[in-house]
């Protein structure tokens, strides 16, 4: 019986990829060879933006049998280390990494003002280096043969400036729904995989001292969506 609703899940959200991924597509081919589409992904921490933006891009990329789509997490926007530590708490700082106050928005918005302005040209981006805990500059190549960007994160939506800017140049907003207490699990599991915390107590002290914060900050705050995408919860 596990099987068979474990089975039954996959399926379902498999179906969404395709989907979204069939839904880009036969966009892209109604516009111009140069015309590029900028897609805003959000959702509270353990929504499964990644998940869902590495999906879809795949299929988008077999489907036009060519390497168009790029996926872009929020992640490498990450303030450095060095910043948190000249901030007037910067202890409070360190610990709540992930607010939207330890990200530099103005960064991404003219990454996206760019890719807008400059479609023929190779433009590079940040990636993150979770084993040094900065962002990684110049790590990720857009080029002009990508043609479909999934900007991923958390306050892509937020509606005050920057953030409002940023989701005013993306061409749709997608937003992953789900309940805070199954956010809370997946979380817990990946902060105890990942060596972020030790137990899943731990872990869970984390998501409700930081993670749990930004996630209420999220919803409380976001734009609407083009598209509300259900997240499986198993």
């Amino acid at each position: 019986m596990t099987y068979l609703l474990s089975h039954a899940l996959d399926t379902l959200m498999e179906s969404t990829y395709d989907s979204m991924a069939n839904r880009l597509v036969e966009k892209l081919k109604s516009l111009p060879r140069d015309a590029r589409i900028i897609i805003a992904i959000a959702g509270i921490p353990g929504s499964g933006k990644s998940t869902l933006s590495q999906q879809v891009i795949q299929r988008v990329n077999l489907r036009m049998k060519a390497d168009v789509g790029r996926v872009l997490p929020m992640d490498g926007f990450h303030l450095y280390k060095s910043e948190l530590d000249k901030m007037e708490n910067p202890s409070m700082a360190h610990a709540r990494r992930g607010a939207h106050f330890t990200f530099n928005p103005n960064k991404l918005l003219l990454l996206v003002r760019t890719l807008r302005e400059r479609p023929h040209d190779i433009v590079m981006a940040p990636s993150f280096d979770h084993a040094i805990g900065d962002p990684v500059e110049n790590d990720v190549d857009i080029g002009p043969q990508h043609r479909i960007i999934l900007l991923e994160g958390l306050y892509l939506h937020t509606a005050t400036p920057p953030w409002s800017d940023i989701y005013a140049l993306c061409d749709e907003r997608w937003f992953i729904q789900i309940p805070l207490e199954f956010a809370r699990d997946r979380i817990g599991k990946r902060h105890v995989a990942t060596g972020l915390a030790p137990t899943l107590e731990m872990a869970w002290l984390r998501w409700d001292e930081n993670d749990r914060l930004n996630g209420e900050y999220v919803l409380r705050t976001r734009l609407p969506a083009t598209f509300e995408i259900m997240s499986i919860c198993t």
